[in-house]
Parts: structure tokens; sequence; C-alpha cells
């Protein structure tokens, strides 16, 4: 959890993994030669991954919309969840309270590895409803 975006761009989480050139020299973040996570970014594993072995997860950095706090209702666990906007869609992360007390807040970065899962419910809500067809009246001459 970041403050907002600029606090993202100056920690180490936005840092992508260390690079080697091919003499075997890491990079570091010193001398420019790191990459860094945009703080609205999302980086799927299982693109990278045949069939069988992708995994639906992701690294993803979004910046928070709202927030708020539940409790699992079998569990009676709290969780934060919170709705973040990255690359131009949206997505709602599950946060653990135990790590994260306190709950986000608009403007803040989220950023880490995540579980992917997809809501069919939620992605028919967003469909348009379909045009009512007016009825076809039909006419009828007796010949």
């Amino acid at each position: 959890m970041h403050a907002d975006a600029d606090a993202f761009a100056t920690s180490d989480v936005s840092l992508l993994v260390d690079a080697e050139d091919e003499d075997g020299t890491t990079f570091s973040a010193a001398d420019g030669g790191r990459m860094r996570f945009a703080a609205e970014s999302f980086l799927s594993f299982g693109a990278f991954e045949e069939c069988e072995t992708a995994e639906p997860t992701a690294l993803l950095a979004g910046t928070v919309l709202a927030a708020e706090t539940r409790v699992n209702e079998l569990t009676r666990v709290p969780f934060h969840v919170v709705d973040v906007t990255l690359l131009g869609f949206g997505a709602t992360v599950c946060l653990p309270v135990d790590e994260h007390p306190a709950c986000p807040s608009p403007g803040n970065v989220v950023a880490g590895e995540f579980y992917l899962v997809a809501s069919a419910d939620a992605l028919w809500s967003v469909q348009p409803e379909p045009q009512k067809r007016r009825p076809r009246w039909r006419r009828w001459l007796g010949r």
C-alpha cells in the first residue's frame, strides 16, 4: 500500500525483477538499468506459460477508487474490498486486514501479486440491455 502514485514510483516495490546482460552483470537502480512498474499496471503471469502450467495470477498496481472493510460470513475474518483502476479497466482486489490494518483511501496505490477470479455475473451486468423490439403487426388481407 502506498500513499499515492509518486510514493509508489519511488518504492522498491515498483522495481521489476533484476535483469542481467549477456556477461552476467546485474543492473541496479543506481545505474538506471532497472525498469519500474507504473502505478496503474497489470502483468498476467499466465500469459507467459503453456496452457497446462498457466496459473491465474498477476502482478498488478492500481489506484484506489473506493474501499470498505467486510467480514467473511463463514470465518468471521475481516478483509478489505478495494476497487482499483489500472490500464484503463477496473478490478476489485481483496486485502487481509491483518497485513493491512488501515482500510485504503481513494488515491492510494495498491500493488502486489494477486490471484485472478472473474465474475460472470459482473460481466453480464455491464452489458447493455437488449433493445426491445417493437411487435410486428401483420396485416392479413383476405383474398
